[in-house]
């Protein structure tokens, strides 16, 4: 959280669910684009999931450029999310994932965001609710079919193996490779020097989708 939201005097951020909607409220025009870093790492601070709901839905129709870091993730935010016609560039990074049952986010609601998001041209997503469905999704050409930018960092670590990539790999493959033409960075589960783990169109050992066996590591 920037350092100009945090009261010196407490700690506390001044991102609350209030402020955030008046902020949305009294914008002179539309809001297109909504940048959150809610501070989970920071005990201060106190905005909800539904809040941030709340906030993309009073602004789905004009909303293109979204942002979440460090924010509480539910199944409400990511129906926010997938209700935004316009949306061109989502990010979601390092987010507690949030609510029991029905309010905790899936990879199949994720999926939605891909297939509604028509105008979709980057898309970040750090988080572990990246597999199956999403993959499924983007594996059909009419989802977000402008996608420029595609980062995934959303491993599987087992007893047996780490930096796995969830979903079928032959799934993925197809998804990436049918877009080859249109993407600009594809990164996928990056390893510690930040090369991704599938490389579109690539050789010979550019293809890490199955990770390392733990003995190897």
């Amino acid at each position: 959280c920037h350092l100009d939201l945090i009261d010196p005097s407490d700690g506390k951020t001044y991102l609350t669910g209030r402020n955030l909607d008046s902020v949305i409220v009294n914008a002179s025009e539309p809001v297109e684009c909504l940048f959150l870093n809610a501070s989970q790492s920071n005990s201060g601070n106190c905005i909800s999931a539904d809040d941030i709901a709340t906030a993309i839905s009073k602004c789905k129709d004009s909303l293109q450029c979204l942002a979440l870091n460090e924010c509480k993730l539910d199944a409400s935010m990511i129906s926010a999310i997938a209700s935004c016609s316009k949306l061109r560039g989502v990010i979601i990074d390092s987010c507690e994932l949030w609510g029991k049952g029905d309010d905790r986010p899936t990879d199949a609601g994720l999926s939605e965001v891909l297939r509604s998001c028509s105008d979709l041209r980057w898309c970040f997503v750090k988080s572990s609710i990246f597999g199956t469905d999403c993959w499924n999704a983007l594996a059909d050409e009419g989802a977000c079919p402008n996608l420029e930018l595609l980062w995934v960092d959303a491993p599987l670590n087992t007893q047996d193996r780490i930096h796995t990539a969830r979903g079928d790999h032959d799934t993925i493959r197809t998804a990436l490779e049918h877009r080859a033409n249109k993407l600009k960075l594809c990164m996928i589960n990056p390893d510690e020097k930040n090369k991704s783990r599938y490389v579109v169109g690539g050789g010979k050992g550019t293809d890490r989708l199955n990770g390392t066996a733990r003995a190897e590591w």
